[in-house]
C-alpha cells in the first residue's frame, strides 16, 4: 500500500486525480479506481473530468465504497440482495418492537415515542459497521456491570437478531450489510490460487490491472472494520492501492499518535493502526499548497509562526481575503451576506456558484435564510436533507387518520383541509373553520346536525367536504390487516384525486419560484407509495388496528428523508458546516459564528452513549466509536478546513451575541478584517445591494429624520437634499438622498411613504389617525346612531372604535363556555327569574311590606335549582347556547352555570328582603325602533341618537316621589371609579340614569350600581365552626352592590357632566379623529389588555405612548384631612357646573 499524507486536503483530492489522469493517458487498458465518500462523488466526477479532458468515464471509475460493493458483486453474481430502505427498516423495526413484549427489559414501552424508531435504527448501523452480532451482545449483557446498560444490551441483541431474522423473512437485506458480503467475498478471491481463478470469480480478473486511489476518510474518522476489510483484499488483490489521509506528520510509535495536533488526531489514529495491520510500500508527504492568507492562518493554528495577520481594510470595498462581520441581530447579518453575494457577482467577477454559505446553526436560520435570499433575488441550493413528515400530503394523510382515531376533533380536520389537497376553496375553508370555532362544532353527531350551522350555505361545503372521509374510515377499519389496510387507502388517494391536486399544486410552488417546495411536494408522494408497497410486502397479513396502522406509517414518514439536487448550475450552495466543508468555493460565508455554535453543540448521543460505547468495547473487545470525544477533534479538523479552503474570500459573521471564540481569534490577529454593522446602513454598506430592502432602509431613516425635526414642515425631497449636502463631509447624512435619487427613478413609490412615516414619527410613540369627517358622516344614517358602550370604548382609545366599530375588525369568534357566553347565559337566567319574581310582586300594594316579604321568603325555599334548570334551557335556546347542554359541557361549563345563577339569584333575594326596592323592569332597551329614545343635537346641529340596554331597574316608593336605581350586571367584578367617570372611561351607569329618567320625567333616580355573578368560597380559621348566619351574612356582603354612592342631586351633576362627555367624544368621532392613543389611568388596567388590535395599530405598551390622565387628588379640608375621590369628584363638578352655569353641550330634542 502506497500513503499520501499533509495538511492540505485539497493537495490530497488534486493528487489523487492527477494520479489517476495520467494513469488513464499513460495506460489506456489499465483502470483506475477512486474511493470517496458518497457526498463528495458528484463533485469529483466533475473536477476528474474537467482535469483530464475525457469525454466520459469509461477507464476511471468514481465509487463510494456501497457502490463498490454492487460493482464487484454483480460482475461475480452475488449481487446484493435488495435491500430495505431506511422507512422499511424502520417499520421492521416497529414491529419488533411491538413484537412479544415480555421478551424486552426496556424497549417494549418507546416503540411509539418519536424518534425512538430512528435511535434504534442508528445503533443496528453502528452495531453492523463494527461486525457486532446478536450473539455477543447477549452473551456479554450479563457481564455489564450497569443494570441499565445491561438491560440495554439485551434488548439491543433482541432487536438486533429479530430485525435480521424479520429481513430473512421478507427476503429483504439490509444495506449495511452489503460491505460485509464485499469484504467475505474479496478476501475468499484472496485465498483462491492466483493462477487462474475458476467461474465465475475470473469475471474479476481486471482488477488485478486495476489501480485503487482511496481519497477524502481517514480525516474526521477512522475505516470501520468493513471497510478494513476491502482495503486489506485490494491491497492483495490491486496491481496497487493509494490511500490519502489528513496528517501533519508519520507517527511511528503511539506516543506520536496523541503528541501532534488535535487537528489531525483521525488521521495520526488510521496512520498509525494501518501500519499495524498491513505492509506499507511507500508514505509520501504532500506539503501544503496554501498562500497568502489561508497559509498564514494555517501556520498560525497549527501553531508554527506568531498568531498576527495582515489583512486590507475592512472598510475598503472587496478588499481583503477575510472580512469578520458582526451584526445587531440575525436578519441583519443575512441581509448584509445577501447583499455581499450580490455585491460579488455584480462588481467581482463571482458566479452563484464559486459561493458557499457554512451555516452553523442551519434549523435556526433556514428559514430566515430562504426569505433573504428571496428579498435579495439570489438562486439559493440548500444542501440538506429534507424530511418530508412536514409536508402537505403527509399533513392531510396523518390527519385524516387522527380524524378517525380522536372522533373527529377540530385542529385534525383543519390539518386536512389545510394542507391544500381538499376540494374546498381557501374561502370555504376559512368559513367553515370559523363556523365549526364559532358554534361549538366538535364530534361527528354535532357536524352533521344541520341545526347547529347559522349559516345554512355551508351545508352544502360539508357535504362536499367530509362523506368521502368517513367512507374511508368506515372501511379502514372493517380491515383488520396491514395490507388491505393500505390497498384502501392507496385508492382513497386516488379516488379523492390528490394526484392531479399534487401535480397542480407543484407546478404552481415551481412557477413561483418554490422549486424546492414543489419538488418536496412529488417527492412526498412516491415516498407514500414507498411506503405503502414496504408495508404491503412487510406486514401483508399482520393484524393492525387502525392507531397501529397510523404509528406504522408515521415512523416510515420520520425516517424518510429527501436529497435534492440543485435546480440551476448556477446557484448558491447552502448547508451545515460539515456539508460545506464538502466543497472548494471561491468564496465561503460561515454565518452564525457565536460561542453556542462554533464549534457547534454536542450531538445527540442517540440510544449507546459514550460510557456505555467504552462499556461495551471493553467487554467485546473491539472499538466502538466515541461519539462524544471523536466529535471535538473531528471539529477542530473542520474548522481548519473552513477557515482555509475558500481560495479567494472568507467571511465570519455573527448576530451581536457573544462570539466564538474563533471569530475572537482572527478579529485580534486581523484587526483589520473586523467590522460592526452599523444600525442605519451607509452606502457602501452591502445591505443596499438590492433595490427593496434599500427602499425600506431609506424609509427607516426618513422616519428617524422627521422624528428628529422640531418643526412640522414635511420631508425634503431627494434630488433637491441632494444637491444641499453635496458638498457636505458626513457620508452619513449626504449620501442618503442620492440613493433616494436612485430608488425614485426606479419607480419605487417613495414621496408617499416617506411622507406617510414621517408623519407617524412626529407623533411620538402614538400614530394620529385621521379620516375626512364626510367620510365618517356618509358611514352612519341621519340621525347618527352611537351605542353607549361604543362611546365608552372611543374614550378609551380612538382607534379601537375605528377597528372594531366602522372597519368591523375583529378577532374570529370562538365559542368558549367560560367566556362571553357563559354571561350571556347568566344574564338570560337571571333576567327570566326576575322577571318571574317581578310579576309575582306585581299584584301586591306598594306599602304591602309583609306580603313583599312572604312571597321573596317562598322564592328562598322553592327548589330554585329546578326552576333555574329551566330557565337555563329557555335562555340556552333563546341565545342559541343549547351546547351548554351536551355531553361533558353539561357537567362542566352547565354545571358551572347553575350555580352561578343559583347562588346569584339566592343573593338578590336577600338584598331585596334587605330593602324597599322592587325590580320592575328587566333588559330595558333604548334608541331608534324603541318606545323609549333619547335623541340628541351637537353642537354644530349633528343629530345624534344613542342607544343600549339596561339589565335591571327597581323602584322605591317614596311619600313624595317614586325612586328607582338601575343594575348593570357584570360577569367580571366591577366597581365604581370616581377618576373613570371624570375622564368619561366609564359611561354606562349615568347615562343609563339619563336615558331612564328622560322617559319618565316622574321618577328620581336614586343610585346605579353593578352586581357581580359569583359563587364565593369562604377561608375559615381555626377549629371551632361559625354559625350558620355568620357564614350567610359573610356570603352576602361578597354580593354587596357597587354603587355610585351619591345622592339624587350629585347623580344629578354627574349625569349633566356625562352629557357633556358624550357631546365631546361624539364630536370628535364624527370629525374623523381616530388616533392610536389609548387613555390610561394609574393602578387601572388599558384598553389595550383585552384589544385584539395590536397587529393593527402597531401599539407597542410602552408607558411613555399612553395619554396619562391625572388622578382626583382630594383636596384639604381644613380639619388635617382630605376629601376621598368621590367627595372630590362632586366637588370638581359643581365647580364645572358652576362655571358653565348650568348650560349643556347638548341640546335636548
Amino acid at each position: 500500500m502506497r500513503i499520501l499524507y499533509g495538511t492540505d486536503q485539497n493537495a490530497l483530492r488534486r493528487q489523487c486525480l492527477r494520479e489517476v489522469s495520467s494513469l488513464t493517458a499513460a495506460w489506456p487498458d489499465r483502470r483506475a479506481i477512486l474511493l470517496v465518500p458518497e457526498q463528495t462523488k458528484m463533485d469529483m466526477e466533475r473536477d476528474y473530468l474537467a482535469g483530464s479532458g475525457s469525454p466520459g468515464l469509461m477507464m476511471a471509475e468514481i465509487l463510494s465504497f456501497r457502490r463498490l460493493a454492487w460493482r464487484l458483486l454483480g460482475e461475480i453474481g452475488r449481487q446484493p440482495i435488495q435491500a430495505v430502505d431506511s422507512v422499511g427498516q424502520a417499520l421492521l423495526i416497529h414491529r419488533v418492537l411491538k413484537k412479544n413484549p415480555s421478551e424486552w427489559q426496556s424497549f417494549s414501552h418507546l416503540a411509539d415515542q418519536p424518534g425512538f424508531v430512528r435511535q434504534a435504527a442508528a445503533a443496528l448501523g453502528d452495531l453492523k459497521r463494527y461486525q457486532i452480532t446478536a450473539a455477543q451482545l447477549l452473551a456479554v449483557s450479563a457481564a455489564v456491570p450497569d443494570i441499565a446498560l445491561q438491560q440495554k444490551t439485551h434488548d439491543l441483541g433482541i432487536l438486533l437478531r429479530e430485525y435480521d431474522l424479520a429481513l430473512a423473512e421478507t427476503g429483504l437485506g439490509d444495506a449495511e450489510d452489503d460491505l460485509n458480503r464485499l469484504g467475505e467475498a474479496l478476501q475468499e478471491l484472496v485465498r483462491l490460487p492466483a493462477a487462474a481463478w475458476p467461474w465465475p470469480w475470473w469475471r474479476l480478473d481486471w482488477l488485478r490491472r486495476t489501480s485503487v486511489w482511496v481519497s477524502g476518510f481517514a480525516q474526521t474518522r477512522d475505516f470501520t472494520p468493513q471497510e478494513d476489510a476491502i482495503i486489506k483484499a485490494l491491497d492483495q488483490l490491486a496491481a496497487d492501492v493509494t490511500l490519502t489521509i489528513a496528517s501533519e506528520c508519520w507517527p511511528d510509535d503511539s506516543q506520536a499518535v496523541e503528541s501532534g495536533a488535535d487537528y489531525f488526531l483521525a488521521g495520526r489514529k488510521t496512520a498509525w493502526r494501518l501500519q499495524q495491520i498491513m505492509p506499507i510500500r511507500e508514505r509520501i508527504h504532500l506539503p501544503s499548497q496554501l498562500t497568502g492568507l489561508p497559509a498564514e492562518i494555517a501556520a498560525c493554528l497549527l501553531g508554527s509562526r506568531r498568531c498576527r495577520l495582515e489583512s486590507d481594510p475592512a472598510g475598503r470595498p472587496g478588499g481583503g481575503y477575510l472580512r469578520l462581520v458582526r451584526a445587531a441581530g440575525r436578519d441583519d447579518e443575512l441581509a448584509w451576506v445577501a447583499g455581499e453575494i450580490r455585491r460579488l457577482v455584480q462588481t467581482a467577477g463571482y458566479r452563484y456558484r464559486d459561493i458557499t454559505v457554512a451555516v452553523c446553526d442551519l434549523p435556526a436560520y433556514k428559514p430566515r435564510l430562504r426569505a433573504v435570499c428571496r428579498e435579495y433575488g439570489i438562486p439559493l441550493f440548500l444542501d440538506a436533507e429534507r424530511t418530508l413528515t412536514g409536508t402537505p400530503l403527509l399533513r392531510f394523510v396523518l390527519g385524516l387518520l387522527d380524524i378517525g382515531l380522536h372522533n373527529w376533533p377540530l385542529h385534525s380536520i383543519m390539518a386536512c383541509l389545510r394542507s391544500g389537497l381538499s376540494p374546498l376553496s381557501l374561502d370555504e375553508i376559512d368559513r367553515l373553520e370559523n363556523e365549526m370555532l364559532a358554534r361549538g362544532i366538535t364530534r361527528p353527531g354535532q357536524l352533521a346536525d344541520d341545526s347547529r350551522f347559522s349559516d345554512t350555505s355551508l351545508l352544502v361545503v360539508r357535504d362536499r367536504a367530509f362523506p368521502p372521509w368517513q367512507t374511508f374510515l368506515s372501511l379502514l377499519r372493517q380491515e383488520s390487516a396491514g395490507g388491505a389496510k393500505c390497498q384502501i387507502l392507496r385508492q382513497f388517494l386516488l379516488d379523492y384525486g390528490l394526484a392531479e391536486r399534487l401535480s397542480q399544486r407543484s407546478a404552481d410552488l415551481a412557477a413561483a419560484g418554490e422549486m424546492d417546495a414543489g419538488l418536496a411536494l412529488v417527492q412526498s408522494w412516491n415516498e407514500l407509495n414507498r411506503i405503502l408497497d414496504q408495508m404491503d410486502q412487510l406486514l401483508g397479513d399482520v393484524p393492525l388496528s387502525l392507531q397501529s396502522f397510523r404509528d406504522l406509517l408515521a415512523a416510515g414518514m420520520e425516517t424518510a428523508d429527501s436529497g435534492m439536487i440543485p435546480s440551476s448550475l448556477d446557484q448558491v450552495a447552502a448547508g451545515d458546516l460539515r456539508r460545506a466543508m464538502l466543497r472548494q468555493p471561491r468564496a465561503l460565508f460561515l454565518i452564525g459564528a457565536t460561542a453556542a455554535d462554533l464549534p457547534p453543540g454536542q450531538v445527540p448521543e442517540g440510544l449507546l452513549k459514550d460510557l456505555d460505547r467504552q462499556s461495551l468495547s471493553g467487554l467485546l473487545r473491539c472499538q466502538l466509536p466515541s461519539k462524544a470525544r471523536d466529535q471535538a477533534f473531528s471539529d477542530a479538523f473542520m474548522i481548519l478546513t473552513l477557515l482555509t479552503m475558500p481560495t479567494g474570500r472568507l467571511y465570519l459573521t455573527a448576530p451581536e451575541t457573544a462570539v466564538s471564540t474563533w471569530f475572537s481569534w482572527l478579529a485580534a490577529a486581523a484587526p483589520r478584517s473586523a467590522v460592526q454593522l452599523p444600525e442605519q446602513p451607509v452606502w457602501p454598506d452591502a445591505r443596499l445591494h438590492a433595490l427593496r430592502p434599500a427602499f425600506g432602509y431609506f424609509l427607516q431613516y426618513c422616519c428617524r429624520q422627521a422624528a428628529a425635526q422640531d418643526s412640522g414642515r414635511s420631508l425634503p425631497d431627494p434630488a433637491a437634499r441632494a444637491a444641499e449636502s453635496a458638498a457636505e463631509s458626513d457620508v452619513a447624512v449626504s449620501d442618503w438622498p442620492l440613493l433616494a435619487c436612485v430608488l425614485r427613478d426606479a419607480g419605487l413609490p417613495l414621496e408617499p411613504a416617506a411622507s406617510w412615516l414621517g408623519e407617524g414619527a412626529k407623533s411620538g410613540l402614538r400614530r394620529q389617525v385621521s379620516l375626512p369627517p364626510e367620510l365618517v358622516r356618509s358611514l352612519y344614517a341621519d340621525p347618527v346612531v352611537l351605542s353607549v358602550s361604543q362611546l365608552e370604548h372611543y374614550a378609551g382609545c380612538p382607534f379601537l372604535h375605528l377597528g372594531t366599530s366602522l372597519l368591523s375588525l375583529r378577532e374570529r369568534e370562538v365559542w368558549q363556555p367560560e367566556a362571553a357566553e357563559m354571561g350571556t347565559l347568566l344574564h338570560g337566567i337571571l333576567e327570566l327569574a326576575v322577571r318571574e319574581l317581578g310579576a309575582d310582586l306585581q299584584s301586591l300594594a306598594p306599602a304591602d311590606r309583609e306580603g313583599r316579604m312572604l312571597v321573596l321568603q317562598q322564592w328562598l325555599q322553592s327548589d330554585l335549582a329546578a326552576r333555574i334548570l329551566n330557565w337555563q334551557k329557555l335562555a340556552a335556546d333563546r341565545n342559541k347556547l343549547n351546547l351548554f347542554f351536551d355531553t361533558g359541557l353539561r357537567a362542566s361549563a352547565g354545571r358551572r352555570a347553575k350555580r352561578l345563577a343559583q347562588a346569584s339569584l339566592e343573593a338578590i333575594l336577600r338584598q331585596l328582603l334587605r330593602e324597599s326596592y322592587r325590580p320592575v323592569s328587566l333588559e330595558w332597551s333604548f334608541g331608534p325602533g324603541q318606545p323609549e329614545r333619547w335623541p340628541l343635537r351637537l353642537a354644530d346641529g349633528t343629530r345624534l341618537e344613542l342607544r343600549g340596554m339596561i339589565d335591571r331597574i327597581d323602584l322605591l316608593p317614596d311619600e313624595s316621589n317614586t325612586r328607582f336605581r338601575i343594575i348593570d350586571y357584570k360577569s367580571g367584578n366591577k366597581y365604581a371609579d370616581p377618576d373613570a367617570l371624570y375622564h368619561g372611561l366609564e359611561l354606562q351607569l349615568p347615562a343609563y340614569l339619563e336615558a331612564y329618567s328622560r322617559n319618565n320625567p316622574g321618577l328620581v333616580a336614586d343610585d346605579a350600581a353593578y352586581f357581580h355573578f359569583d359563587r364565593p368560597m369562604l377561608s375559615l380559621s381555626g377549629g371551632a365552626r361559625p354559625l350558620p348566619e355568620l357564614l350567610r351574612r359573610e356570603l352576602d356582603k361578597r354580593f354587596n352592590l357597587h354603587s355610585l354612592k351619591m345622592t339624587p342631586d350629585q347623580l344629578d351633576l354627574l349625569r349633566r357632566h356625562t352629557l357633556r362627555r358624550i357631546s365631546d367624544l361624539s364630536g370628535q368621532l364624527l370629525a374623523g379623529r381616530f388616533d392610536v392613543a389609548p387613555r390610561k389611568l394609574p393602578r387601572r388596567d388599558p384598553p389595550c389588555r383585552y384589544c385584539s388590535l395590536h397587529a393593527v395599530c402597531g401599539f407597542d405598551d410602552q408607558p411613555a405612548g399612553y395619554v396619562w390622565l391625572p388622578q382626583l387628588a382630594g383636596r384639604p379640608t381644613g380639619d388635617g384631612k382630605r376629601l376621598n375621590k368621590r367627595e372630590e369628584l362632586v366637588c370638581r363638578l359643581q365647580e364645572q357646573e358652576n362655571r358653565e352655569g348650568g348650560a349643556e353641550h347638548a341640546a335636548h330634542s
